[in-house]
Parts: structure tokens; sequence; C-alpha cells
């Protein structure tokens, strides 16, 4: 498996207690044919074997890394989640080199190509400020997008910056509904966003669940 070197990407996931799903995810990225210069785990207090899982995985993998939080006590899933996901990109700018940042829900999975199309489709539009792939969920059988988004939004759960989009934007704010808002700061700053139907993520925890993507949008003041 190759490094990204074209276009380094450093990817951020934000987990707590995320045992079930994030074995999963990790799968998907040792698969991929260009993998990212660096994945951050950045671990929001778990209780449960996350925190095991997380020393696996810098153990057999040298461009893993974590930051561990300590636990509040309770969830806090927007506010919360932006604001590890915050300190993953901060750390990931540190490197010179990287020329994107990016979040992997823990909760995906994606094919071994994903990463190289990801890469491919920055180096293509050198205005391209956010890219993201269709969010899917299995239902009757079928992986389909449980909601209709224009082309222009991309979701939280698989969304990646061009650095200097990120820094024009200042950085994704912490709050609820933060994936809305940088889509539309973005987009006024006169940057590319682009949902990429032919860039299939598999989403495995129903929407809704976990005061989920639903009530975000609500909020955020979408329909």
């Amino acid at each position: 498996m190759s490094v990204t070197e074209r276009f380094p990407i450093h990817m951020v996931t934000s987990v707590r207690n995320e045992e079930q799903y994030l074995p999963h995810l990790a799968q998907s990225m040792v698969d991929q044919t260009s993998r990212p210069y660096k994945w951050t785990i950045v671990d929001d207090g778990s209780t449960d074997k996350t925190p095991a899982i997380i020393d696996e995985l810098e153990h057999d993998y040298d461009w893993v890394d974590s930051l561990r939080l300590q636990d509040r006590g309770y969830d806090d899933r927007g506010r919360a989640n932006s604001s590890a996901l915050r300190m993953g990109f901060d750390q990931a700018l540190q490197a010179h080199n990287v020329e994107a940042v990016g979040v992997f829900d823990a909760d995906i999975t994606f094919d071994e190509l994903t990463i190289d199309q990801i890469e491919r489709a920055f180096l293509k539009n050198t205005n391209l400020g956010i890219y993201g792939g269709e969010i899917v969920e299995l239902r009757g059988g079928e992986w389909v997008p449980p909601v209709n988004l224009p082309e222009d939004f991309v979701r939280g759960a698989c969304k990646v910056y061009r650095k200097a989009c990120y820094q024009d934007i200042g950085g994704i704010i912490t709050r609820r509904g933060w994936d809305s808002i940088d889509n539309l700061t973005a987009a006024m700053r006169g940057w590319d966003v682009q949902r990429d139907a032919s860039l299939l993520i598999k989403h495995h925890r129903p929407v809704g669940s976990r005061d989920g993507f639903a009530k975000d949008q609500y909020k955020a003041g979408r329909d």
C-alpha cells in the first residue's frame, strides 16, 4: 500500500465508545491502495474497548496516531465531536507538507480506492475546497442515500478540506451543525464544494440514532 505523495492527506476520526464500528473503519483504511499521509484518532473519553483498539492500530501502523481526552462523564455528540475533530486538525496542520485534512466517522466503511479518488479530485480541481462522498445506508437490501441533499452539501461523515480552504474559513466551529456551516462559508469565499455521488461511503449507524443527522440539520436551519 503506497502513501499519497502528490497531495498528502491527513485524516481525523473522533471516537467515543466505538468498539462496535472502529475495527471496520480501520480495515477500510488498511485496505487502501493509497493510504493517507496520517490518520489521527481522537478518543473523546471512551470507557469501552475503543482505547485498546487504538493502541493496537498505533502499534501495527506507523501512520496511525492518537489524541486521548478524559471522560467527561456524558455524551455530547454535537459540540464534543466537533471540538475533538478540531483538535485533530490542529495537530495535523503542524506538518508542513500536509495539503488536506479530513474527517472519517467511526461508523463508516468504503472501498480500497477511496483515498486515491479523494486525492485525484483535489489534483484535478485546484479550486476544490471541500470534497466528500455520498453517504449511503442499507435499506430494503440496498445501499441508498437516506436523505436528498444538494450537490454542494458535503456531510461530516466523510469530508475533506484543502488546507488553504480550511484556513480561509477559520476551521470548523465547535457546535452542532458545523458541517452545514462550513459548506456555506467555503462557498461564500469562492471555493468549490462537491459531494461526489460516485464515491460511496457506507454508513452503518442509522440516521437519527445517537441524536444524529436529522436533528443536526433541524438545528442548523434546514428542513
